[in-house]
């Protein structure tokens, strides 16, 4: 997209960064592996993963970062959950072989309820996803529901400011600045570890170079 993008265009560029559905969501995935590859990666080095870890991702898209998760320490099992049919259908596709061969497993869910037991997971990862929760307190006290006492949840965010710039940001989002999220996770029992700030340089679905201020806080479950 250009900077001369219709709002028809705009719209359909927000649609798909909450909800990424048929050929353009596919492209769209293909995308956001693209630019958000260093808050990915940042966020599932925060997660300190150790052998033998069960790890819950929310929203992974098609997953191509799969291999970055697996290579953090032997012996993991991973589990992705989606909103969206198309990206949990590609990740099926392009991870074939190691659902087969491994302890891999893809679901799709209804954004609200995990179809996880109590206490299940070591770690858990979500990254660009924060803006689209309906109901965040709620989905957090879902999330430490599943997290092991002691485990570990890294939420990777850009920040508010930046994301107020974007041409496409609109009803869809709900932006947070550091504050803003402290002030969410006080109304859960999740504890805060740290939050970790970073800055990058990349290309926006707008097609523009810019600076992207991203945080990653990370949770614990005492």
């Amino acid at each position: 997209m250009s900077q001369e993008s219709t709002p028809e265009e705009l719209a359909e560029i927000e649609r798909q960064l909450s909800c990424p559905q048929g050929e353009n969501g596919i492209k769209m995935a293909a995308m956001m592996n693209e630019t958000n590859a260093g808050m990915i990666t940042t966020t599932i080095e925060s997660l300190e993963i150790t052998e033998n870890n069960y790890v819950l991702e929310i929203g992974h898209g098609n997953c191509a970062h799969l291999s970055t998760i697996l290579e953090q320490a032997h012996g993991l099992s991973y589990i992705g959950v989606e909103i969206s049919e198309t990206m949990h259908e590609e990740a099926c596709r392009m991870h074939a072989a190691l659902i087969e061969s491994s302890d891999i497993a893809f679901e799709c869910y209804d954004g609200a309820i995990i179809p996880l037991a109590d206490h299940s997971v070591d770690r858990i990862l979500t990254v660009n996803t924060l803006y689209f929760w309906g109901d965040p307190v709620g989905f957090l006290e879902e999330l430490y529901r599943v997290l092991k006492p002691n485990g570990i949840l890294s939420i990777g965010y850009a920040q508010k400011q930046f994301m107020d710039q974007l041409p496409f940001v609109a009803d869809r989002f709900t932006l947070y600045d550091n504050h803003d999220v402290k002030t969410l996770v006080e109304q859960t029992d999740f504890e805060i570890i740290d939050i970790l700030d970073h800055q990058e340089r990349v290309k926006s679905k707008a097609d523009e170079w810019v600076d992207r201020d991203f945080s990653v806080v990370r949770l614990t479950k005492a």
